[in-house]
């Protein structure tokens, strides 16, 4: 069989099936080429609005949320300052490809994303995004006892920040889900 004919038919049977290259890509960690070569891929495969999820910009869709180690980050945090509970149940009010959020753990915010955040703001702003700003502090899952919650700063060198910040405290939520 000739390269054309084997092309030809791993199209109709995508066609049959309704799989899109951005799924394969999905399916292949990324790495799908386009006719004309190899298109730019993110460093963080995006969800999409349309709940598409592809490593490459999509047209005419907007971006709703990274994938980190497994979980759906949203890309917008909350616009207002919530307190703890409020920020719980503005999370808990999301949703991602049918999965429910929360704030997420201390444990991931610090070891999974916090890391990471070089790569996260050179994403967002390809993306069209604003790079996260450095002052920004959002709410954790954690409890750190009667009255305290869990905060974490984007940019602080201590991973002790905010350990223990009153639950009455003003800062942002950003929705976390996990796709596992």
């Amino acid at each position: 069989m000739e390269k054309k004919e084997v092309l030809d038919r791993i199209f109709a049977l995508m066609k049959d099936a309704d799989i899109s290259p951005e799924e394969v890509a999905h399916y292949f960690g990324g790495y799908f080429v386009k006719k004309g070569g190899p298109r730019e891929r993110f460093s963080f495969e995006v969800i999409y609005e349309n709940d598409k999820r592809s490593w490459f910009p999509l047209q005419g869709v907007q971006p709703k949320a990274l994938i980190i180690a497994g979980k759906a980050v949203f890309i917008n945090h909350s616009t207002d300052h919530l307190d703890w509970f409020e920020s719980g149940k503005y999370c808990e009010e999301q949703t991602i490809l049918g999965k429910k959020c929360s704030c997420g753990d201390r444990h991931f915010w610090l070891v999974e994303v916090r890391p990471r955040l070089t790569q996260i703001n050179i994403q967002r702003v390809r993306m069209g995004f604003e790079p996260l700003c450095p002052h920004d502090i959002l709410w954790t899952d954690n409890e750190c006892g009667l009255g305290r919650g869990a905060g974490i700063v984007y940019f602080s060198g201590s991973p002790d920040n905010l350990e223990a910040s009153g639950k009455l405290n003003a800062y942002f939520a950003c929705p976390v889900a996990s796709l596992d």
